[in-house]
């Protein structure tokens, strides 16, 4: 079974070794391919990349001039390969841990029927290079948060749901992970940690008042879709982010 991560990089070359290191650890469990988009970044992430990838032919790179991370993650769809039966993501700055995307594939391979897996979150400030993994010490938070990371989907399935909406400059990962929970599919939310997410000063998140705009026109989206059919599930309940409201990660 053929597993693609789309890895979308923008100037990340603090990080990106890290994150690419993490999926690497998979390869002894799964078929991997690693396919990284480069969109346009100034910095030597792309050569980190490419030095990586002349060790290691999992990871593909494609190069092209900036488009955002949401045309980017639309243009995933059309560089999967032929043989690629199951997509996830992971943002060039996560990691990815140990052993998640074997205990994901188990659950698609006892459950034939399971079009997607939904799973969690963990939150941290500081990644351990070597490991991929939060530091010793720092403290954690782990949640059913908003994230493509968390999600793994049937080739098929993702292709069925089409293009990220390029008219939201946050929130698109939102607005499409609502779209698949709306046409209730069977799907399996896990306990697995799919992501160890990272917290730090260059967040996208971090813009407050756009995350929450964009938030708000993803949910409006959606209210208006189950108004034109209200046969669409609400999908809203899924996530659960209450552990943060008493954190200090963010």
């Amino acid at each position: 079974m053929t597993v693609t991560v789309v890895v979308p990089l923008y100037n990340r070359s603090a990080y990106i070794e890290t994150c690419l290191r993490s999926l690497l650890r998979h390869k002894d469990t799964v078929n991997l391919d690693i396919l990284v988009i480069d969109d346009g970044s100034d910095d030597d992430g792309p050569e980190k990349v490419a030095r990586l990838a002349e060790r290691h032919p999992e990871i593909r790179l494609v190069r092209q001039q900036n488009m955002g991370v949401v045309a980017t993650r639309s243009r995933s769809r059309t560089l999967l390969l032929p043989e690629t039966e199951f997509v996830t993501f992971l943002d060039s700055d996560d990691t990815s841990p140990p052993g998640s995307f074997h205990q994901q594939l188990s659950v698609f391979t006892r459950s034939p029927e399971i079009q997607f897996t939904y799973g969690l979150l963990e939150l941290t400030r500081a990644i351990d290079d070597a490991t991929g993994l939060p530091a010793p010490g720092v403290e954690t938070v782990v949640v059913r948060g908003v994230s493509l990371s968390a999600a793994m989907f049937r080739r098929p399935f993702f292709d069925s749901l089409g293009d990220f909406d390029l008219d939201l400059q946050h929130g698109e990962d939102l607005d499409f992970l609502l779209r698949a929970i709306e046409l209730d599919v069977p799907c399996r939310r896990t306990d697995v940690v799919c992501c160890i997410y990272r917290r730090h000063d260059a967040n996208m998140t971090n813009d407050i008042q756009a995350s929450r705009r964009y938030f708000l026109l993803a949910l409006h989206k959606a209210l208006r879709r189950r108004r034109a059919n209200p046969r669409l599930v609400d999908a809203t309940s899924f996530f659960d982010i209450r552990a943060l409201q008493d954190s200090k990660v963010l």
